[in-house]
C-alpha cells in the first residue's frame, strides 16, 4: 500500500496530498505547490473577514444611529410643546379626564408636560389628586393625592401644574379662582418629584398671579389702599422659603369716574403679570413695571390699560392699549433694563427650544418681515423673510409661515433654508422633532424639517370627534380635541 503525505493545516484537520511530481526541466501547467494549494482556503478567509468587518461596521454605524436617536429623543423629551410622532392615519389615541363640560379648556390649562410625562391635576372636595401619564399609551407613571391645607371659600376650585425642568419638580397650585383677578386668592402649592411623584413639599399662601422658572416659583400680590395699590413680587425656592422679595408702589387708582375707564371696562382695569427669567413685569392701574434683581422699573407711555407677556432672551412685552381708539402700540422691555418701542410683535412661538436665546424674534408690521434684534442692546442683528403667529424654533431654526408659503430661517444670520409654498393660508405650525405640521381646520400638512420636502398630509375628520376643534396644547405637548360633552378630551395620534 503507498504512502500518503499529509499537511497539517489550521484546526487541527489533515487533509491528504498528492505526491509531488518528478522533478523535470519543463514544469507542469498547474504545479501542484503548497501556496497553490492553500489559496481556495484564503480566499475563503478574506471573505469571510471582509463580511466579519462589514458586519461589525454597520453594528457599529447602527449603535452610533441608535445613540443619536436616543439622544434625540432625550432632547425632545425635555422640549415642552414637542408632539408625539403623528402616524399617516391619527386615530384617537387616548381620552384624558378633565374636570367639566370645557373639555378642550380644561385639558389645555389643568397640565404640564415634564418629560416625556402628561401630568394633570384635579381637586374634589377636599382632596387633590395629580396623576402622571406616559403620553404615548395612557400608562400611569405615578400618582400623588393628599388633603388640602387651604380652605377654598366654596367657590369653584381650580388645579394647574407647571414643570420645573431645571429642578426636575412639578408644581401644582390649588386655588379657588381661574385665571388671573384682581382680588388676591388663597391657594396650596404642592411641589412634586417629575419622575416618581414624590411630594417634595407644600404650602398655603395669598396672591394675585403665579409663574415659574426653571427652579423658581414667583408670586404676586397687590396690597391696596385708598387711592393706590401696593404689589408684592415674591421668589420661592422649591420647599416655600422666600429667596427674594420686590416693591413696586404704590401705584396711583384711576378716578372711579374716568370716562377713559368708563368707555373700556370690559378691558380691565385689573392686573397682567408674566415672568422671564430673572425679569418679572406686572400691569395695573394704568402703568406698567418691570422689576429686575429687585428694582422696579416704571415702563413710560403706557396709559390706563396695559398687558404684559415673557418673550425670548428674558425680555418682556408690554401692550399698552389705548382707550379712545381702542388700539395698542407695544413696547419691549429688555433683560438690560432698556425700553424699546420695536416695529413689530414678537412672535408667538408653539416651540422654542431656546436656540440661539439672545435674539428677540419680532413679526414687522410693513411687510410683516422677521426681524431678530439682540436682547440686550436692542440692535438690529437681521431681517429675513414674511412670518406669522403660531411659529416653531428649534434646533437653530425658525419655522414660520406668510405670503402664503413656509419658511424655514436660520437664527444665527436670518438666512432662508427653504420655503415651501403652502396651500392653507393661516397656518398653526407644530413639530414632532422630525416633521414639521401646519394645521389648517381639519388638515394637517407635513413637511420634512431639514429639506421642506411635503409628506402626508393627515385629514382629520376622518377620526371621530375631531376636526376643526382639534388643537395642539401647548403645555401638554398632544393633538387634542374636545369629547362630546363628556368633560373629557380625546388625545390624537
Amino acid at each position: 500500500m503507498g504512502m500518503q503525505r499529509v499537511e497539517l493545516v489550521e484546526d487541527g484537520d489533515v487533509r491528504p496530498v498528492r505526491s509531488a511530481a518528478p522533478h523535470t526541466d519543463q514544469q507542469p501547467d498547474h504545479p501542484a505547490t503548497p501556496s497553490r494549494r492553500r489559496r481556495p482556503r484564503r480566499r475563503t478567509w478574506l471573505a469571510t473577514t471582509a463580511l466579519a468587518l462589514a458586519a461589525a461596521l454597520a453594528l457599529g454605524t447602527q449603535s452610533v444611529l441608535d445613540a443619536r436617536e436616543r439622544d434625540h429623543a432625550a432632547r425632545l423629551a425635555a422640549i415642552d410643546d414637542v408632539i408625539l410622532p403623528l402616524p399617516e392615519h391619527p386615530t384617537v389615541r387616548w381620552e384624558m379626564e378633565t374636570d367639566g363640560p370645557d373639555g378642550w379648556a380644561d385639558g389645555w390649562s389643568y397640565g404640564t408636560q415634564a418629560g416625556d410625562h402628561v401630568v394633570t391635576a384635579v381637586v374634589h372636595d377636599r382632596r387633590y389628586d395629580v396623576r402622571a401619564w406616559t403620553r404615548e399609551t395612557r400608562s400611569q407613571v405615578w400618582r400623588a393625592s393628599g388633603d388640602l391645607t387651604v380652605d377654598l371659600g366654596g367657590r369653584e376650585p381650580h388645579a394647574s401644574c407647571r414643570s420645573l425642568p431645571g429642578a426636575g419638580a412639578v408644581a401644582c397650585v390649588l386655588e379657588n379662582e381661574i385665571g388671573f383677578g384682581a382680588a388676591t386668592r388663597d391657594a396650596q402649592v404642592v411641589v412634586l418629584d417629575a419622575r416618581r411623584g414624590d411630594v417634595r413639599a407644600t404650602w398655603t399662601t395669598r396672591w394675585d398671579g403665579w409663574d415659574v422658572t426653571d427652579d423658581e416659583i414667583v408670586g404676586a400680590t397687590a396690597t391696596r389702599a385708598t387711592g393706590s395699590v401696593t404689589w408684592s413680587v415674591a421668589r420661592t425656592d422649591l420647599a416655600g422659603h422666600r429667596t427674594s422679595t420686590a416693591t413696586v408702589g404704590p401705584i396711583p387708582l384711576l378716578d372711579a369716574g374716568s370716562t377713559e375707564k368708563d368707555d373700556t371696562a370690559y378691558l380691565g382695569p385689573g392686573p397682567s403679570f408674566a415672568v422671564s427669567g430673572d425679569t418679572v413685569a406686572l400691569a395695573d392701574e394704568g402703568q406698567a413695571w418691570v422689576v429686575t434683581g429687585g428694582t422696579a422699573r416704571r415702563v413710560p407711555d403706557v396709559s390706563y390699560r396695559a398687558w404684559v407677556g415673557a418673550t425670548r432672551g428674558g425680555a418682556v412685552e408690554v401692550q399698552p392699549i389705548d382707550a379712545s381708539t381702542q388700539s395698542w402700540s407695544p413696547r419691549l422691555v429688555l433683560a438690560s433694563g432698556k425700553t424699546l418701542t420695536p416695529a413689530g410683535d414678537p412672535i408667538r412661538m408653539v416651540v422654542d427650544d431656546d436656540s440661539e436665546p439672545d435674539l428677540v424674534l419680532l413679526t414687522t408690521y410693513e411687510g410683516s418681515k422677521v426681524q431678530a434684534i439682540d436682547a440686550r442692546t436692542g440692535d438690529v442683528r437681521w431681517t429675513g423673510p414674511a412670518a406669522g403667529w403660531g411659529s416653531v424654533v428649534l434646533d437653530g431654526y425658525l419655522y414660520t409661515w406668510g405670503d402664503a408659503a413656509l419658511h424655514a430661517v436660520d437664527l444665527r444670520d436670518g438666512s432662508q433654508v427653504w420655503t415651501q409654498p403652502y396651500p392653507g393660508g393661516d397656518a398653526m405650525l407644530f413639530t414632532d422633532g422630525r416633521e414639521l405640521y401646519a394645521q389648517r381646520g381639519a388638515q394637517i400638512y407635513a413637511y420634512d424639517l431639514r429639506t421642506g420636502r411635503p409628506g402626508t398630509t393627515r385629514v382629520l375628520d376622518r377620526v371621530p370627534g375631531a376636526g376643526d376643534d382639534t388643537y395642539v396644547s401647548p403645555w401638554l405637548g398632544l393633538l387634542m380635541t374636545p369629547s362630546d360633552g363628556d368633560g373629557d378630551t380625546s388625545v390624537i395620534g
